[in-house]
C-alpha cells in the first residue's frame, strides 16, 4: 500500500474546528467490509459522543442506504455520498477519524488495506478492528489510532475521543503516512529487490 499526497498542515487541521465529531467510512459495500459492524459501531458512537455524525463515501450508496434505514438512530445523522476515487480526499479532510472494521481472520491478518494508508495520508487517526495486517503495529508505534479489543466499542470510542484532543494528531497521522507509505522509498526498495533477484 503506497500513497503520495501533497497536503499542508492548514488543510489537515481544518477539521479541528468541526462543530460535530465526524466519523468517516470510505470504501465499497462488499461483504468483507463488515457493514453490520460499521452500523453497530456507529450506533454506539451516537450514544457516547455528543454531536456525532457518520459520513459514508462510497460507490455502493444503495447498499448503505438500505442498512442505515434499518437504524432509527442513524438515519438523521448519516450522510451517504457517492464519489469516484479522485474525489475521496476532499471528504476525508472534513472528518475527525476514519473507520476500518474487518473480521478477525487469516486473510485480514496478512492484508495491507489501502484504506488505512489513505486515512493516515489525509491526517485521520483510524479506528481499526483487531488483526488487520500491520495496522496494529503502526498504530501502537506512532499513536495514530485505536484498536478495538474484544468488541469493546465503549472503551475504543473513549480512547479515540482522548486521542482527538491531541493538537498534533492530524500532523502525526500525515507524517506517519509519509514515513510508512512513501512512494519514493517504496520504489527504491522494489528496485533493490528486483536487481537482487535479477543478478543472483
Amino acid at each position: 500500500t503506497i500513497l503520495n499526497h501533497n497536503l499542508d498542515s492548514q488543510k489537515l487541521n481544518l477539521r479541528m474546528h468541526n462543530e460535530k465529531v465526524t466519523c468517516i467510512y470510505a470504501g465499497s459495500g462488499v461483504p468483507w467490509q463488515n457493514i453490520p459492524e460499521i452500523i453497530s459501531f456507529a450506533e454506539k458512537c451516537n450514544l457516547l459522543i455528543e454531536d456525532f455524525n457518520l459520513k459514508i463515501v462510497t460507490y455502493h450508496p444503495s447498499t448503505f442506504k438500505t442498512e442505515i434505514n434499518k437504524s432509527k438512530d442513524l438515519k438523521e445523522i448519516t450522510k451517504i455520498i457517492e464519489v469516484d476515487s479522485d474525489n475521496v480526499l476532499e471528504h476525508l479532510l472534513t472528518a475527525n477519524f476514519g473507520l476500518l472494521l474487518r473480521e478477525n481472520n487469516l486473510i485480514n491478518k496478512v492484508s495491507s488495506p489501502l484504506k488505512f494508508a489513505e486515512y493516515l495520508a489525509a491526517g485521520l487517526p483510524v479506528m481499526v478492528s483487531e488483526g488487520v495486517g500491520d495496522t496494529e503495529q503502526i498504530i501502537q508505534q506512532y499513536k495514530v489510532g485505536v484498536i478495538i479489543r474484544d468488541k469493546n466499542y465503549k472503551k475504543a470510542i473513549n480512547n479515540m475521543m482522548e486521542l482527538l484532543k491531541d493538537p498534533e494528531i492530524h500532523d502525526r497521522c500525515r507524517n506517519t503516512a509519509k514515513k510508512e507509505f512513501n512512494i519514493r522509498d517504496a520504489i527504491d526498495a522494489f528496485r533493490s529487490v528486483y536487481f537482487k533477484l535479477l543478478y543472483e
